[in-house]
């Protein structure tokens, strides 16, 4: 489990990080493609795909692909939601 960092990161720099993280999105996509790791880190379903920041940018997390994983929508959300946590490997598991 990672554990919250004591980290505010303005929110300036919040807007640019994600806006950049959106114009490089297709090459991360192709990245984890490449890799045969394109399918939800958590089910391995192929369906629903979203890449999910393992540490978010809000808490200092950045946009480097070891900071990346993939998850369809319903484990994505979950994890959003607090119901499932990521190990820093971007392993998904439960309580």
């Amino acid at each position: 489990m990672i554990a919250e960092k004591d980290i505010t990161v303005p929110k300036n720099v919040i807007t640019k990080r994600r806006r950049y993280f959106n114009s490089i999105r297709p090459q991360i996509i192709n990245f984890f493609k490449d890799e045969d790791e394109y399918q939800c880190s958590h089910c391995q379903c192929e369906e629903e795909l979203e890449v999910h920041h393992i540490v978010p940018l809000s808490k200092g997390g950045k946009n480097d692909v070891e900071n990346l994983t993939i998850l369809c929508h319903d484990h994505h959300m979950e994890v959003h939601r607090g119901k499932i946590e990521l190990d820093e490997k971007g392993c998904v598991y439960e309580y």
